[in-house]
């Protein structure tokens, strides 16, 4: 946000002149001899509005954000027609954090004066810096009518459209920005964001590239180039930009964290670990940290160390659900299978049932139809790609903000089916799934859509005491992965060469349209790929304690 010096006409006498070399001093870059002058004006006239106004310009660039909005507000008691006043008040309240604030001085400067550019460019940042995406596009259209070249309202114009979701558009006004400025870093930068996004991850690596060409010193955008090259199964690359960004930013755990799966994926297993015990050494609540830690010890068929390891997030995490998982797999891998049966064999999970159509529904398949259109329309459904899983899904998160009538019928079918279920367990205190049985249920909804070649890699649920999923639709063909191709597969410990001879352990179950299955939230789950004709659209939910 900037500010500028804008001065009303001058008053006459001594008090005049002195305004006058004040302004002087102030617009040559001596803040102290004109701060000095306008202390003399107000010592003469302590009222003085524009006096006033400029001190506070000079606190606002001295950071002296309380002092500039206590003077500027006084400057606005004395005269509240100067746009500029308010527009500066603005700026100074979006320093000091005040940003509700900062927009109500802001709209009344650009009321006061509507062809101010700056007055609307600054609207705009503190409009996004509340979250108001689609007002704040408003104001910087509104800024770059009244003066096109302005570069950082198209800057913020693009970002604006990014948070929106308007990623085609974001990367025009990018574009737009760059032409009058191709050396500024974070407009390349910004750029590279959506491209990976829209997975066009050759541009996404050239754009983020040139932001390190701009400014090589730009440690995300040397992190993004490791993670597309990542993606792109150039491991050595990855890890070489990793390194790089780690440079610039020692001891950042997201990149070690990167860093240290790169390192496992080459085989490099004991280098992966010092990155995780240096992201626990920085961070110790950094829990995919643990995560990999166990997995690693798990891999090396070191289930002594995996307990070790367990050992400590419980220390810090006590509910942690992947510690759980990885107590069971190294009970297996000792050859302790009791044990692991009491962990991960229960003989009440995985439960299936299936769900009646509730009113007016005459069959589950129209409800199932209901459901299946709500999902495919509903504006929240949105495409996801990350380390876990695949593009050929999408979510809808969405579900719960504003619940349909026939969301909230879904809603009390799985609270119902909850209730059974719950009420037929046998209580064991000791036990992480039948010792926390909850006497009531909130639960968390969302939606997924998988198409062909979609699936989910193995994960867990954090949070949550118990998951489930309900299918609305299934594909009518499953060829490609086998027999069980689409299923929903529990499983995590046959990826382990030592234990991949347990797969009579693993359990499958076939998605059928009006299937409900529960399991502990800490069993991890996949879905088995499929290539199909048709989408898979399922309700996921998570359940805790209400």
């Amino acid at each position: 946000m900037g500010s500028g010096i804008k001065r009303p006409q001058a008053p006459q006498g001594d008090v005049t002149d002195l305004l006058r070399a004040a302004i002087e001093h102030h617009q040559a870059g001596r803040a102290d001899q004109a701060e000095r002058l306008y202390r003399e004006v107000l010592e003469r006239e302590p009222g003085h509005s524009e006096a006033l106004h400029l001190s506070g310009v000079i606190a606002l660039g001295a950071r002296d954000f309380d002092a500039a909005v206590r003077l500027i507000g006084q400057a606005i008691e004395a005269d509240p027609t100067q746009c500029f006043y308010h527009a500066n008040l603005g700026v100074a309240l979006m320093e000091r954090g005040e940003t509700a604030a900062a927009v109500a001085a802001l709209q009344e400067a650009t009321r006061l004066e509507p062809r101010y550019a700056e007055a609307h460019g600054n609207l705009g940042t503190a409009l996004q810096s509340l979250g108001r995406f689609d007002e704040a596009l408003g104001a910087y259209d509104r800024a770059l009518a009244l003066q096109p070249g302005y570069l950082q309202a198209a800057y913020n114009r693009g970002n604006a459209l990014r948070e929106l979701g308007r990623w085609q558009e974001a990367v025009a006004a990018y574009d737009r920005v760059l032409q009058s400025n191709p050396e500024m870093a974070e407009a390349h930068y910004n750029r590279g964001v959506v491209l990976r996004h829209l997975t066009r991850l050759d541009a996404a690596a050239d754009s983020f590239a040139r932001a390190v060409a701009a400014n090589p010193s730009h440690a995300t955008a040397h992190y993004s180039l490791g993670l597309i090259s990542a993606e792109k199964g150039m491991l050595e690359a990855a890890v070489a930009a990793y390194r790089r960004a780690l440079e610039l930013t020692p001891d950042t755990a997201e990149v070690l964290n990167s860093l240290g799966n790169a390192l496992r994926t080459l085989g490099q297993a004991e280098a992966a670990i010092g990155c995780f015990e240096r992201i626990l050494e920085v961070d110790p609540a950094f829990l995919r940290a643990y995560d990999r830690l166990q997995e690693i010890n798990l891999e090396l068929n070191r289930p002594r160390a995996v307990m070790e390891v367990v050992a400590r997030v419980r220390r810090r995490l006590p509910d942690n659900q992947m510690s759980i998982v990885n107590e069971a797999f190294a009970h297996l891998s000792e050859g302790r299978h009791d044990d692991f049966a009491y962990l991960y064999e229960m003989d009440c999970v995985p439960h299936t049932t299936r769900l009646e159509p509730p009113p007016p529904f005459a069959s589950i398949e129209d409800f199932n139809a209901a459901l299946a259109e709500e999902v495919l329309g509903h504006p929240s459904l949105e495409g996801k790609r990350d380390e876990y899983d695949t593009s050929a899904r999408a979510f809808a998160y969405g579900l719960q903000d504003q619940p349909s009538e026939l969301i909230e019928r879904f809603e009390g079918l799985v609270l119902a089916a909850l209730g059974r279920f719950a009420k037929a367990l046998t209580a064991d205190p000791g036990h992480p799934f039948l010792g926390a049985i909850p006497e009531r249920f909130k639960i968390k909804l969302w939606a997924t859509v998988l198409n062909s070649g979609g699936y989910h890699q193995p994960h867990n649920h954090e949070h949550a005491w118990l998951s489930g999923v309900y299918y609305a639709k299934v594909p009518r063909s499953t060829r490609d992965g086998g027999a069980e191709a689409g299923w929903i597969k529990f499983d995590g410990f046959t990826r382990y060469p030592h234990l991949a001879a347990f797969r009579d352990k693993v359990r499958l179950i076939e998605p059928k349209p009006g299937l409900l299955v529960l399991f502990p939230s800490y069993f991890l789950h996949e879905t088995v790929p499929f290539t199909g004709e048709d989408t898979r659209i399922s309700l996921a939910f998570d359940v805790a304690a209400g």
